[in-house]
């Protein structure tokens, strides 16, 4: 992308700078000109950052039990590696999302809801891990101040759920918000261009079918996002989001899916283990843009 500062006579031999570029009499909305955009290297900003998602109701709602252990393991790996934790809201935004829908709120309005639901634990786990270091920082006012925090080992938290807040567009069905915990957790770590995504849940990863209900379930080591999504299983343990747009993804190539209730886990996938589920982005496939 060039642009080039002109320089022209005009009325009364006054002269007059223009600044052109090649947007300057296209159309934003061209396919082609769309197409000529795509950037072979996307800047990575943060490559050595690692998100970590933690699960509202199958890790922080369990309490002491949960969390505890999880705290210590990540206090045992904030000098070795930079860390991004990511809360969800648990029970109590499911029970929000049950009384807006009874109300009749709109998805926006659902979305700014339990957005305030993820704060509750935010401040809690910043307060659990205050003397190691942990640190609340709000995506619409610190971002700039993250890396000062890692590069002094210190353990940010934020909030989960992408900011889009009232203006949430409608899903594709239903009126539950379809960018919560999982896909905000994603996207911090596209825009970032993160070192990994790990998303720490209850169960050892992704299955045919959710394995509490049916032991029956297959165990799914490793799939690609496209695969994944032409099985267009019933249930899934991540958001669909999150699926759609790893397709998408300039720049995080994978998603982790761990099991965050087994000590040891998760300090195995920061070192690049193979825990639980790998989702990928298949590079051998065109890019669907859904």
């Amino acid at each position: 992308m060039t642009f080039k500062k002109a320089v022209e006579t005009g009325p009364a031999g006054k002269q007059r700078a223009h600044i052109t570029s090649r947007f300057t009499r296209e159309s934003l909305i061209d396919k082609d000109m769309i197409d000529s955009t795509e950037i072979p290297n996307q800047f990575r900003v943060m490559p050595d950052l690692n998100i970590i998602a933690l699960g509202g109701k199958s890790i922080l709602d369990r309490g002491a039990s949960a969390i505890l252990p999880l705290a210590r393991e990540l206090v045992a790996n904030r000098f070795k590696y930079q860390l991004l934790l990511c809360t969800g809201p648990g029970i109590c935004g499911r029970q929000t999302l049950c009384l807006a829908g009874d109300l009749g709120l709109p998805t926006g309005g659902k979305a700014m809801l339990t957005g305030g639901d993820e704060s509750k634990y935010l401040f809690m786990l910043c307060g659990v891990l205050l003397r190691d270091g942990g640190v609340w920082m709000s995506k619409l006012v610190h971002f700039e101040r993250l890396p000062l925090y890692v590069k002094n080992h210190m353990i940010p938290f934020t909030l989960g759920q992408a900011p889009y807040f009232f203006w949430e567009k409608p899903p594709k069905y239903g009126s539950i918000p379809e960018h919560g915990n999982d896909f905000g957790s994603f996207i911090t770590g596209e825009v970032l261009g993160v070192r990994s995504v790990i998303y720490l849940k209850d169960v050892d990863g992704l299955y045919s079918a959710d394995p509490k209900r049916n032991p029956g379930a297959e165990f799914i080591k490793k799939i690609s996002a496209q695969e994944l999504i032409r099985l267009d299983l019933d249930e899934l343990v991540i958001e669909r989001s999150v699926i759609d747009n790893l397709v998408r993804a300039r720049v995080v190539r994978k998603i982790q899916i761990i099991n965050g209730l087994v000590p040891g886990n998760l300090t195995r996938a920061l070192a690049g283990e193979h825990v639980g589920t790998i989702i990928y982005r298949d590079t051998g496939e065109e890019r669907e843009d859904k």
